[in-house]
């Protein structure tokens, strides 16, 4: 560009009316600018991953860790008092399946889940049908079906174990007032499974 006469450069004025001309920002204001839009980014999309990340390390820690050591220690002849534990393969699995009580565990277990999780769900859906309808006192009714959450565990066991005593539970009572005479709850296979599904629901 050729400067005019007097040797000096000067810049357009703005024509009058017009806008004003914008003044180009500071390079420091600029890459202050472009650090915040960075860390604007990663915090974005590194925060829900930050606030997941707690109970991702505690179930490693807690739940996945002691799994796999579990599954490592079962291919092992393992001897607490000995630092000698050699390698024995699924020759413990093998052992475990040939077990007459290992299958009978298995069926309690299987028997009273089936007993106790079918009946919980359904009635878990009919409350839940009952609490979506416009009631009186709702939150009370809801809050009182999350009481037995916080409930002790022993507490339970205890109240539960009154309750199908064999001599002077209540329940036995109650069926002996009907007429059908009481029931020892611990002896029989069947009635035993009942008695702890209906202290789990």
């Amino acid at each position: 560009m050729a400067s005019p006469p007097g040797g000096s450069l000067r810049t357009a004025a703005p024509s009058p009316g017009g806008p004003p001309a914008a003044s180009p920002a500071p390079a420091h204001a600029r890459a202050a600018s472009g650090r915040r839009s960075v860390l604007h980014r990663l915090d974005r999309q590194a925060s829900p991953y930050a606030y997941v990340a707690p109970f991702f390390l505690l179930f490693a820690a807690f739940g996945v860790f002691p799994l796999v050591y579990t599954a490592w220690v079962s291919l092992h002849d393992w001897n607490l008092l000995s630092s000698d534990n050699p390698f024995v393969g699924l020759d413990n699995y093998t052992a475990l399946f040939a077990d007459g009580y290992f299958w009978n565990a298995a069926f309690n277990t299987l028997s009273i889940g089936v007993l106790s999780a079918v009946p919980q769900l359904l009635l878990a859906l009919v409350l839940a049908h009952l609490l979506n309808r416009p009631l009186r006192a709702q939150t009370l009714f809801r809050i009182t079906l999350l009481l037995p959450n916080v409930t002790s565990v022993v507490a339970v066991v205890v109240i539960f174990s009154q309750l199908f005593g064999r001599d002077f539970g209540l329940v036995n009572m109650v069926l002996d007032w009907l007429g059908s005479g009481r029931i020892d709850w611990q002896a029989g296979v069947a009635t035993s499974h009942v008695a702890i599904a209906v202290m789990i629901m």
